[in-house]
């Protein structure tokens, strides 16, 4: 069966780039050397871009069902001590 688009690995850039396609209507073969469900660590956080790309591809209530935690600020420092901490804001 010939296909409009094949894509190798299916950690986040890869699902998304199949669900993207899909929407545009394509024939998609999703190829991973892994079996699924799988532990990924990058796919650990999602950034605020990342849940805005999830609301346009519409898997984002889906990925919101699935248990996680909230972070509401990302904290940085150095090893002189300096410390900084930035607030998210609900990128929805």
């Amino acid at each position: 069966m010939p296909y409009d688009v094949i894509i190798v690995g299916g950690g986040p850039a890869g699902s998304a780039a199949a669900l993207f396609a899909r929407s545009m209507a394509m024939s998609v073969l999703l190829l991973d050397k892994e079996r699924f469900p799988r532990d990924k660590i990058c796919g650990d956080a999602i950034s605020g871009k990342a849940m805005t790309i999830l609301k346009e591809l519409s898997v984002l209530d889906e990925a919101l069902s699935f248990p996680h935690q909230r972070m509401e600020r990302v904290l940085f420092s150095s090893p002189g001590g300096y410390r900084m901490t930035i607030p998210l804001s609900e990128n929805r």
